[in-house]
């Protein structure tokens, strides 16, 4: 059976691409693959040799932007996970590639990897507030997710102008 034909299959109430990133749902895949919509489904556990701990949040440290973003976010959340900038991560430790890791932020945790906006929704529904939390399983379901996403994608291509950013957070095309 195809990846997509089993993503697919595995989900009668969710889309493919948002049954992806519902937490649970990790056994089905195999580890380390990529989803329909990036993320990276994981099975197994980190290995204890990582230096980096989960739940950690993987995100561009060269990008002004982001590295503004995140610390916004650290400041304003009651529960943040570990950050720590992609260029300095131990990326096969997280499963996740070079060119996955500068494509958008990750949200690294022992049975899952979001990226995007998933990775967005799957730390506010970490959250104690449970204004947060709904915000974050909201993020999950279709059409909030698309328009999440959506957005993400918006402000990543865009990330240079916006506020904080500089010319090195343009993104770079992929290699």
């Amino acid at each position: 059976m195809r990846r997509a034909d089993s993503v697919a299959a595995g989900s009668a109430r969710l889309s493919a691409a948002n049954d992806w990133n519902v937490p649970g749902n990790a056994q089905r895949y195999p580890s380390n693959v990529e989803g329909p919509d990036g993320a990276v489904r994981k099975t197994q556990t980190m290995s204890s040799a990582s230096k980096t701990t989960v739940p950690v949040l993987v995100f561009d440290g060269d990008c002004g932007f982001c590295t503004t973003a995140v610390n916004f976010m650290k400041k304003r959340l009651p529960s943040f996970p570990d950050t720590i900038p992609f260029q300095w991560a131990d990326l096969p430790a997280l499963g996740l590639t070079m060119k996955l890791a500068s494509s958008r932020v990750w949200y690294v945790t022992d049975g899952a990897t979001f990226g995007g906006a998933a990775a967005m929704a799957a730390i506010l529904r970490t959250q104690p507030n449970g204004a947060l939390r709904f915000l974050g399983w909201l993020g999950t379901v279709p059409p909030w997710s698309w328009a999440a996403e959506l957005g993400y994608r918006l402000v990543a291509r865009y990330r240079h102008k916006l506020p904080g950013g500089t010319p090195a957070c343009a993104m770079r095309p992929a290699r």
